[in-house]
């Protein structure tokens, strides 16, 4: 289990036990991926076999929306089938701290709600509720993580523009359909938090924090570009298909015309959109905030193969045979997620170590960068609510509202009576030795020393009230 995974997966499990997302489990993201862990621990409990088996479901939606998706764009079976293999490919490599992550369970979803708008050439005989449906669909997709909203905004206004002037009345007929959907979803998670009394804070952790505090640890424009570059040329699988697609096509009669197609300009559009918004983003060291626009390189290199002479006389005369062996050698080429395996981290150690040790009805505090999947491993409730500290603590500006209320909130816990042992990454706590605050007083203050330090050797220490 890595960070992201242990927030979720945590906060699912505080949900469980009577917890409330944004006030005992304070996280600045969207809540619908909580859904996809609740689900995840029902299948296995804290294990995240559950969580990666729900990954392979949906990355397996996602594959047959793309190839159900080329083949109404006229694309063969084996260059689809090829295709979307460079896809499986790209996402195993990535490895296991890569996947089942927001994106690899949003991106589906938004590819899957985007569906109408990629193949419907007639409009005039499309019942809405086929559009309602694909719009609850998108509408989840954006709640586990409403970036990809941009992308939906472009095809659905790339749609708009190719459609002739006689269909514009059904086209917002249907529009209206499929954004209804997005707002049933968006109601029922809206009622959700009312109904529990945090939707409040959602609008200051979920929204606010995430426009004013959290962008100050964005990489500059320059890293934001060098990330990106070291990302794509770390995955070359897709770069080099849809190089090989853009030469083949290249080498056709009516190459120019090829271009110009409907199909190039959505999957063109969706790329750049998906680029745009990872970005903007600005967190552009994450390998997984990648999925969309690599999805998308994948999608255009088999339309741009489909539009190539060359390959449809091979495709013609040697059917399937080249196709299985091009297969065949780009998995024995690019194959390595045993590389990307990393096994348990520091923090999943340190918590299988104590977890035994630390009885039923005290509590602990954690602070750090990877406490989030400590936690998660301890199952234990904190009356520190920001599961993924250092991040957040770091991401508010010093002296703002959000700094200082983590600085009180983790005060009170330090001194609640029923808070054993404080556990601290070292690494992580410069900024509590500032804004006129020193943990190390506190911590001496409220009579906590050094108790322990787990096995795995990094920088998780533990302070207590009692030794282990």
């Amino acid at each position: 289990m890595y960070p992201d995974h242990g927030i979720y997966h945590y906060m699912a499990w505080g949900i469980q036990h009577g917890m409330k997302l944004y006030t005992d489990l304070v996280d600045m993201n969207w809540p619908g991926v909580v859904i996809i862990h609740l689900i995840a621990r029902a299948l296995s409990g804290p294990e995240l076999d559950g969580l990666r088996f729900l990954d392979f479901l949906f990355q397996f939606v996602l594959c047959m929306t793309t190839t159900t998706i080329l083949a109404k764009y006229g694309v063969k079976k084996y260059i689809r089938l090829f295709c979307v293999s460079a896809y499986i490919l790209y996402y195993v490599n990535s490895g296991d701290l890569a996947t089942s992550q927001r994106e690899g369970f949003s991106v589906p979803l938004i590819v899957l709600g985007l569906y109408p708008w990629f193949t419907v050439n007639d409009i005039k005989n499309h019942s809405l509720i086929k559009w309602l449906v694909y719009g609850l669909i998108t509408g989840f997709g954006l709640w586990i993580k409403p970036t990809p909203l941009l992308m939906v905004v472009t095809i659905v206004f790339l749609f708009f523009v190719v459609i002739g002037k006689s269909e514009k009345k059904i086209f917002f007929k249907l529009l209206g359909a499929y954004i209804l959907g997005i707002t049933v979803v968006s109601l029922c998670f809206i009622l959700w938090m009312v109904f529990d009394g945090v939707f409040y804070y959602f609008l200051q952790w979920g929204i606010a924090y995430n426009i004013t505090d959290y962008p100050s640890i964005n990489h500059p424009w320059k890293v934001r570009y060098e990330h990106t570059l070291y990302h794509i040329n770390s995955n070359s699988i897709p770069l080099k298909l849809l190089v090989a697609g853009f030469i083949c096509s290249l080498m056709s009669k009516n190459w120019f015309k090829a271009f110009c197609r409907k199909e190039i300009l959505y999957a063109v559009a969706f790329v750049i959109s998906a680029l745009v918004s990872i970005l903007i983003q600005g967190k552009t060291h994450c390998l997984y905030h990648y999925v969309s626009f690599f999805w998308g390189i994948v999608f255009l290199s088999a339309i741009l193969f489909s539009t190539s002479d060359l390959v449809n006389i091979l495709y013609k005369y040697v059917s399937g045979l080249v196709f299985f062996c091009c297969i065949f050698l780009l998995y024995s080429t690019g194959l390595d997620f045993q590389n990307n395996i990393l096994g348990p981290g520091c923090s999943t150690v340190t918590a299988r170590e104590i977890k035994s040790k630390i009885y039923p009805n005290e509590q602990v505090v954690a602070f750090g960068s990877d406490t989030s999947t400590l936690l998660s491993e301890l199952e234990r409730q904190t009356p520190y609510p920001y599961i993924f500290s250092s991040p957040l603590y770091y991401g508010s500006r010093p002296g703002s509202l959000y700094r200082k209320i983590m600085q009180y909130k983790l005060d009170e816990g330090i001194k609640n009576p029923n808070v054993v042992f404080v556990i601290l990454q070292e690494a992580t706590l410069g900024g509590l030795l500032g804004d006129g605050y020193n943990i190390w007083h506190r911590l001496e203050y409220y009579g906590y020393r050094e108790v322990y330090r787990p096995s795995c050797g990094e920088s998780f220490v533990i302070y207590g009230r009692r030794f282990l």
